[in-house]
């Protein structure tokens, strides 16, 4: 991408607008990559370690809880959703705090595969529940925008991290 801007005084304006529109997009491309991958690619844990990457990278903050933490934390209905699932559940806090303020935060539903459980969904639906973890996806490419991006807000980015299957193990409706 080339910038023409013939005011001197304009330039720097230019690049930091520019600099933001790269950070946003490849942001964007984060979400989708991660939205892209098959389930089987894109477990809990595949997920969360992303996230603990990115961060890293960035410099926000990042705890990843596994199962026995959700469970002493009363998780209860989180692990049910997952309780019929091989691949163990997850929850990521991605915490972004340039000021002591009260933070917004950001929730993303992580279902890296959602059949439904017992409330099985039907064949043709069924292909298209890989998607059901785009709102973790959205939650940890917006936590990287908004670490390099230093907004003046801070932000706490939470990803529940599950798959719903069904298996003799699944959560019984009722």
């Amino acid at each position: 991408l080339t910038l023409v801007e013939f005011d001197q005084n304009r330039i720097e304006q230019l690049e930091a607008g520019a600099r933001a529109g790269q950070i946003i997009v490849e942001s964007v491309y984060l979400a989708r990559t991660l939205g892209n991958q098959p389930s089987n690619v894109a477990s809990p844990a595949a997920i969360a370690a992303t996230a603990q990457a990115m961060c890293a990278e960035v410099g926000l903050t990042c705890t990843v809880l596994d199962e026995a933490e959700l469970r002493q934390q009363g998780m209860g209905a989180l692990l049910a959703v997952n309780q019929g699932a091989v691949q163990p559940a997850r929850f990521v806090v991605m915490e972004y705090r340039p000021t002591d303020e009260q933070p917004v935060v950001l929730v993303g539903k992580g279902v890296a595969f959602d059949t439904g459980g017992y409330s099985l969904k039907t064949a043709a639906g069924m292909e298209s529940m890989k998607g059901d973890m785009t709102g973790a996806a959205a939650v940890i490419a917006a936590m990287r925008a908004i670490a390099l991006l230093k907004l003046p807000q801070p932000v706490i980015g939470l990803t529940p991290l599950v798959e719903n299957l069904v298996s003799a193990t699944a959560y019984k409706p009722g």
